[in-house]
């Protein structure tokens, strides 16, 4: 409202889904005046979730392993544990990405989870997409959770990369980034 008052053009564009995205690029390159810039621009946003796609192909099992995916939780503890449901673009990632959301039968965008509920989703892998400069640190705040198989096989992974923290232009780089984390490429 300020910057409407100020005179400012303000462009509200919905972003929850990867489709929300991709429809941004148009928008915005045409209130721009930019539309071949947009156009180049969500060009390589579809090249890079191809190519993401591909390596999905290529390393993901057959059978998408029960992942949950953390947006936002209390560094140096696990306390205020937010984490994906679904029809948003955390849970579009973790699919696209060959993993299964432990909490798409949720019919919330965003869950509030206890240690309890936790505990009775038991996900193979853990994606904590919390930002930190910290990574290893924030990683071993889960080992207060030894009874988690994605604990007991070390498969929980901190990304500490701000990509993953809402959806834009950079989501397509962050999908790369969480298969190489989930599915890396074979030693040569």
């Amino acid at each position: 409202t300020r910057l409407r008052d100020a005179h400012i053009r303000v462009l509200s564009l919905p972003m929850q889904s990867i489709a929300d995205v991709r429809a941004a690029f148009g928008r915005a390159g045409a209130e721009l005046a930019r539309a071949e810039g947009a156009a180049r621009a969500l060009a390589r946003f579809d090249r890079e979730l191809l190519a993401a796609q591909e390596r999905v192909r290529a390393r993901a099992p057959v059978r998408p392993p029960a992942t949950l995916f953390v947006v936002d939780r209390e560094l140096g503890g696990l306390g205020n544990l937010v984490a994906a449901g679904s029809h948003n673009y955390a849970d579009e990632l973790l699919q696209m990405a060959g993993a299964r959301n432990v909490l798409a039968d949720l019919d919330a965008p965003f869950v509030r989870l206890s240690a309890e509920q936790l505990i009775a989703r038991a996900p193979a892998i853990i994606v904590d997409a919390t930002y930190t400069e910290a990574a290893a640190a924030a990683r071993t705040d889960w080992d207060a959770m030894p009874s988690l198989p994605a604990v007991q096989d070390q498969r929980v992974y901190v990304l500490g990369d701000r990509r993953f923290g809402a959806p834009g232009p950079r989501l397509a780089e962050a999908l790369i980034v969480l298969v190489d984390t989930l599915w890396p490429a074979p030693a040569k």
